[in-house]
């Protein structure tokens, strides 16, 4: 734990906590893929030299895969051992321009829970190809941040005022993301409205490459091992 908060920046009694709930959520979490866009899995010690045929499936096969075979947590010396599964490994060593250095230490950063939520979202958007905007309703935004309740068998909305969710949740956020992580000048507007309310928004973002979170990193990286 003590390592992880020199490297990400956070508070000693952040880094336990967040250590203990990454490997339960590490353990808990899938991936699908359709099975035509498999990788092979990386060979292993031991294994036959020629891969096992598989018979073949309908083109609309969607393989779920576990992340990890097993993740360890000790609570005496505060450390997390954990191992990726072999089907997964390909996917982690070719992932591009240094999306786990920057998505991982940005998202330990964001220590704010809706911070991070927003920041999630708009990664998952990026994911998908949209890398400089995407357009998302008032209530798609909610949902997204989990900011609704079920009353009497019906969902109901926080902030029902655009005023201030804009105010306690939409800006507060975005100002964070722009200050921790590698999205830069992250922007909002309203391009909908419905009876004057806003209704729909768009955000706009680019990415750094080459952000101070990466730089960051690197410099901490070499004292340690100075």
């Amino acid at each position: 734990a003590k390592d992880y908060s020199l490297i990400a920046d956070v508070d000693i009694s952040v880094a336990y906590k967040q250590l203990k709930e990454g490997a339960s959520e590490l353990q808990s979490s899938i991936i699908s893929i359709p099975k035509s866009q498999l990788l092979e899995p990386f060979a292993r010690a031991g294994d036959p030299l020629l891969p096992k045929k598989e018979k073949k499936s309908p083109p609309d096969t969607i393989r779920s895969l576990n992340l990890t075979e097993y993740c360890d947590y000790a609570d005496s010396e505060s450390t997390i051992e954990l191992s990726f599964s072999r089907h997964v490994e390909p996917y982690i060593c070719r992932l591009k321009d240094n999306y786990t250095t920057q998505v991982l230490l940005s998202t330990v950063r964001l220590t704010e829970n809706n911070a991070s939520s927003l920041y999630q979202l708009i990664r998952k958007n990026i994911s998908v190809g949209r890398r400089s905007y995407f357009d998302i309703t008032v209530d798609e935004l909610k949902e997204e941040m989990n900011l609704f309740k079920i009353i009497d068998g019906e969902k109901v909305y926080s902030y029902p005022e655009f005023k201030i969710f804009n105010r306690d949740f939409i800006k507060k956020n975005v100002d964070i993301i722009n200050k921790i992580t590698e999205i830069q000048q992250l922007k909002y507007e309203v391009i909908e409205k419905v009876a004057r309310k806003a209704s729909k928004l768009r955000f706009t973002y680019s990415v750094s490459k080459d952000s101070e979170v990466e730089e960051d990193f690197i410099d901490e990286v070499q004292e340690q091992n100075q």
